[in-house]
């Protein structure tokens, strides 16, 4: 099976995070107000093999975002350490709500798109899938029915709830896949607390709600300093693949990830 579930990074690579002011979540707080606090930032990442001792620079992630009215367009961009483009992602959010999402999966010569008729972190309204792999263009609609994210809006309804996970309710959502044509479920759950490099942090799990799935996708675990809400890494199904035995496979890795000004660079490669 080459592809079945991409999981663009935190995020989403691009999570949408609470700035410290706002972090502990209050209760006037929503999903929209949150993609709409960081328009004016960029985001940056370095995705990392996972299962390796001496971790290797796989891709490099860039979130940009600009307005144009009511609208705020996103682009995420993906790329090898030497600078050329693996893939590129592009999200349209119309006062803080998703309208439409395109994906270039241009390592493999696919790209898609979906567009929203409703209200997606409400979970109302239809969303409408294209998706063209090898020449083949598939279609597909489908009737939302929960709160329905995309990676590059997950963290910010994760931090609209951060009081509930907190207190460990376990929240669920449907994830849009564009390849599938599909929402698939999950549920996100506060799995620990740690202290990692002098760091307090709290550890979130993003788990199938499907024993089919989960067949198919491991966990995902964001990393969120316990003190000032920031994301530190982000570990499990990225947007980028990876090339094995000259095919392309399905990529899970480690990204760091951070905010930094509108004109800012990569992070450290610490």
């Amino acid at each position: 099976m080459r592809k079945q579930i991409a999981f663009p990074v935190i995020l989403s690579c691009g999570m949408l995070l609470l700035a410290q002011a706002a972090f502990a979540a209050q209760p006037d707080v929503n999903a929209s107000s949150i993609i709409e606090h960081h328009a004016d930032k960029t985001l940056v990442g370095r995705v990392y093999s996972k299962d390796s001792k001496k971790p290797q620079l796989l891709y490099t992630f860039k979130r940009t975002a600009h307005r144009d009215g009511p609208l705020l367009n996103v682009v995420r961009t993906y790329s090898y350490p030497d600078g050329r483009v693996a893939a590129v992602e592009k999200a349209t959010y119309r006062d803080g709500n998703l309208v439409s999402y395109t994906l270039d999966e241009k390592q493999i010569n696919a790209h898609g798109s979906l567009k929203i008729d409703g209200n997606a972190l409400a979970g109302k309204g239809t969303v409408h899938f294209s998706y063209t792999d090898k020449g083949n263009t598939k279609t597909g609609n489908e009737q939302l029915s929960g709160p329905t994210v995309i990676n590059d809006d997950i963290t910010a309804y994760m931090q609209a709830h951060w009081n509930e996970l907190m207190a460990g309710k376990t929240l669920n959502v449907r994830y849009l896949v564009i390849p599938r044509q599909e929402t698939v479920g999950f549920s996100l759950s506060k799995s620990g607390e740690d202290n990692w490099n002098g760091r307090q942090v709290v550890n979130v799990k993003m788990d199938p709600s499907s024993f089919f799935i989960g067949l198919l996708v491991d966990p995902v675990y964001f990393t969120f300093d316990k003190n000032t809400g920031e994301i530190i890494q982000y570990t499990g199904r990225t947007t980028p693949m990876i090339k094995k035995d000259g095919d392309w496979k399905p990529l899970d890795a480690v990204t760091a990830l951070q905010w930094v000004p509108a004109d800012g660079g990569q992070p450290n490669a610490s």
